[in-house]
């Protein structure tokens, strides 16, 4: 098969016409395939693809009429059939073309297209019967990997760095049993996707899950499976000094390491050094561990971890230790946001196998628990981190060989299901105002009530009004108390309370349902005190998610509504 240059028709190119066969002019890409057909058949593929994804993209290709010349056997005068797919319409069948006696025929190729020429028949779209309607994700879900077949990935895992899959053997507590094990334990260097690799993290779940519940066993330094002691022992003795993994830097070598020198042994940008230095970094770190609440790009979301360096700011280690953080939005670079740690309980190693449990709701961590032992409740998720909680759970580990058993994910305990609000944003707390403050709403249906509740802020000691009122003043009347309850935030705050929620609020019931009717306005709001206990409100609005009892009965909403009558 001959292609003919554009710039000159009487000048061609010549490549061979067979399997595999490639000719390239302009910014065509092109691969004819013709081994496994017919005598004369072949089958000529045709791209100007730009890409539009992140590591993929290439310049912008231009429209563009290829013109070739079929020699030897191909030249049978048979009619060529044309296929095109691109970004919005994909295998079409376009009009055949029918080359000349001297085997000549041209197509004409848009930008950012596959055509594909051949002269084989029989091709078709493939079809496919109505897809089920988009559903979501039912909890509960547990996992304890047996039905998984070693060596394959979790199911429905998906890792971003690391390489996690089922494996047997391991587990010297029962060696039938399978586990999740992370099989990375070389920091890949110069051969990562980016510059600062994410340490090793897979995840599963729904998006919109908000309020869960995550457990799992896990055993931080688990054993060297056989299939890797030949690795585990080349990597001891045959890794160079410019590509030494990260286990093979102690800390007391990293902080005196010049920048040049960093940039080479951990093949990362040059103020990497100074994060570590300031304690920003676990990537020292032997640790282990769940999270959850998890943004498709992983590097949001809370974890909860057991390790040693895992605050690298102090030296030496501590032999074991645990930390309570949050990612951040800004990406695999950007240091997570250390909320709490300390101490292993009693009875934790990084040797034997911990059960880790986190229970998040919207807006804070409601508990965190290693080896049974509650190590933090009740804390608030820093509103100016920038972090987009989602749903996605999963696990998080280091450099190195660490095992993972019996997942198991629920709906949090503290439900928000008929909650009037689903989710909302956070602002800065304060507590400067004396008098009711709150939201106003109008109806559409009739709303029934049952409990009021509170934010639960930073400072929760004192004693609240919640109560609603009926705004009569565009009819020329007044506003009116409907109802209300005290709240007493020191014990409904309190870890353990039954009033405390995932979404960070705490409720009290009403001595009997409370029905607004259809097309009235109202407010609802709690009577603060200067000085007093913390609210949400910095002259900003706080933005709220109806659920989906309210969604059907309020057409509008205002929130930060301060009330003075």
């Amino acid at each position: 098969m001959t292609y003919i240059p554009p710039a000159s028709r009487d000048e061609t190119s010549t490549g061979p016409a067979g399997a595999g066969a490639g000719l390239r002019g302009s910014d065509v890409e092109t691969r004819v395939e013709s081994a496994s057909l017919g005598a004369g058949d072949f089958t000529l593929v045709l791209e100007k693809l730009e890409g539009d994804c992140l590591r993929c993209k290439v310049a912008a290709t231009t429209a563009e009429v290829v013109e070739l010349q079929l020699d030897g056997p191909l030249r049978t005068g048979r009619p060529l059939y044309v296929w095109l797919t691109n970004s919005s319409d994909y295998f079409v069948q376009l009009a055949d073309i029918q080359p000349a006696s001297d085997g000549t025929f041209s197509v004409n190729l848009p930008r950012d297209t596959i055509v594909t020429v051949t002269t084989t028949t029989g091709q078709s779209k493939g079809s496919h019967g109505t897809p089920p309607a988009s559903g979501h994700w039912q909890l509960p879900y547990a996992d304890d990997y047996e039905n998984t077949s070693a060596p394959r990935p979790g199911r429905y895992h998906a890792d971003n760095g690391g390489s996690f899959e089922v494996a047997v053997g391991l587990d010297s507590t029962d060696p039938s049993n399978s586990v999740l094990l992370q099989a990375q334990p070389v920091y890949p260097g110069h051969n990562g996707w980016v510059h600062a690799e994410p340490q090793p993290t897979t995840g599963l779940g729904d998006g919109n899950w908000r309020a869960i519940n995550i457990s799992a066993r896990v055993l931080v330094q688990g054993p060297v499976p056989a299939s890797h002691l030949s690795k585990e022992a080349a990597a001891a003795v045959g890794v160079s000094e410019a590509d030494r993994h990260w286990r093979g830097v102690t800390w007391d070598e990293l902080v005196t390491m010049a920048p040049e020198e960093a940039q080479e042994v951990l093949p990362l940008r040059t103020d990497w050094r100074d994060k570590l230095t300031a304690g920003e970094s676990t990537y020292n770190a032997t640790f282990a561990g769940i999270q959850a609440r998890v943004a498709k790009r992983y590097s949001s979301g809370v974890y909860l971890l057991v390790g040693s360096g895992l605050n690298a700011s102090t030296a030496p280690a501590a032999s074991c230790e645990w930390e309570l953080g949050v990612g951040t939005q800004s990406g695999f670079e950007a240091a997570p946001i250390r909320l709490a740690g300390g101490p292993c309980p009693a009875g934790v190693s990084l040797t034997t196998w911990t059960k880790m449990e986190l229970d998040v709701g919207s807006h804070r961590v409601l508990r965190a628990a290693v080896g049974g032992t509650v190590v933090a409740s009740s804390v608030l998720l820093d509103p100016t981190a920038g972090s987009p909680l989602q749903g996605l759970v999963g696990y998080r580990t280091g450099w190195h060989y660490s095992l993972f058993d019996d997942l198991a994910v629920e709906g949090t305990t503290l439900s928000t299901e008929n909650a009037f609000l689903h989710s909302y944003s956070m602002v800065e707390e304060r507590n400067d105002f004396d008098g009711f403050v709150g939201m106003q709403f109008h109806t559409v249906q009739a709303l029934s009530i049952s409990s009021l509740g509170r934010y639960c802020g930073s400072r929760a000691n004192g004693t609240h009004d919640l109560a609603v009122f009926r705004d009569n003043r565009s009819n020329g009347g007044s506003v009116n108390r409907l109802g209300g309850v005290t709240l007493n935030a020191a014990s409904a705050c309190a870890e353990g309370s039954k009033a405390l929620r995932a979404d960070g609020m705490a409720y009290v019931p009403l001595a009997s349902d409370l029905v607004l009717p259809a097309f009235g306005t109202y407010f609802i709001v709690s009577e603060e005190h200067a000085g007093g206990d913390t609210f949400q409100g910095n002259g900003d609005l706080v933005q709220v998610d109806l659920g989906p009892v309210a969604e059907a009965a309020v057409d509008t909403i205002l929130t930060g509504v301060y009330f003075y009558e």
